[in-house]
């Protein structure tokens, strides 16, 4: 019975691992989580975020919208915050990319 058990774990890796190795699709590539909401691309630059939320949002639309794209905080009276971290992290990933 153990010996069942542990083939099916096998079985189950050999599964995950060979799935891991397929190419990955565009919705889920990993850029996907540090795009801007409004205009889908990588920050370039500034990062901001909503401060309801924690939503990035690149400097250029920070400066064009009212409202968070994500939560639909009124963003007209509230200061959008920077994240330098973000902005680190985006521009070690392009270092890493060259």
């Amino acid at each position: 019975m153990i010996r069942e058990e542990l083939n099916e774990i096998e079985h189950l890796i050999e599964v995950f691992q060979s799935e891991s190795k397929t190419p990955e699709s565009p919705k889920s590539d990993k850029s996907d989580a540090i795009n801007c909401p409004v205009c889908l691309k990588v920050p370039e630059g500034i990062v901001l975020e909503c401060q309801e939320c924690e939503n990035m949002i690149c400097g250029d639309c920070g400066t064009k919208v009212e409202n968070c794209p994500i939560c639909r905080q009124d963003l007209k009276d509230k200061e959008l915050k920077r994240n330098k971290m973000a902005e680190k992290l985006i521009q070690s990933m392009k270092i890493n990319k060259q």
